[in-house]
């Protein structure tokens, strides 16, 4: 059997093995969030402009609302937590 061949049946046992129910594994559920960037009041009317009515809190506050409601196995943040570390 050449290399080909081999890496074919390999790649459909796989997929078989993967989507047969009573072999795959439970469902993982997690959530990703990035960049978050909570500052503080000077930082976001300088930073956000125009769109002054953001508030980076509050919005934190629903999308953790909002994951809650997904019951996530957990939650993964990366990117900035923070807009201005500096202060």
């Amino acid at each position: 059997m050449n290399d080909r061949i081999k890496l074919l049946v390999l790649l459909a046992v796989m997929v078989l093995w993967t989507s047969t129910p009573a072999l795959a594994e439970p469902d993982l559920v997690f959530v990703h969030m990035t960049d978050v960037h909570l500052c503080d009041e000077e930082f976001k009317n300088s930073y956000y402009g125009a769109a002054r009515d953001i508030d980076p809190v509050a919005t934190l506050d629903q999308a953790v609302e909002d994951i809650m409601v997904i019951k996530p196995d957990f939650v993964v943040n990366t990117g900035d937590l923070v807009s201005n570390a500096d202060k």
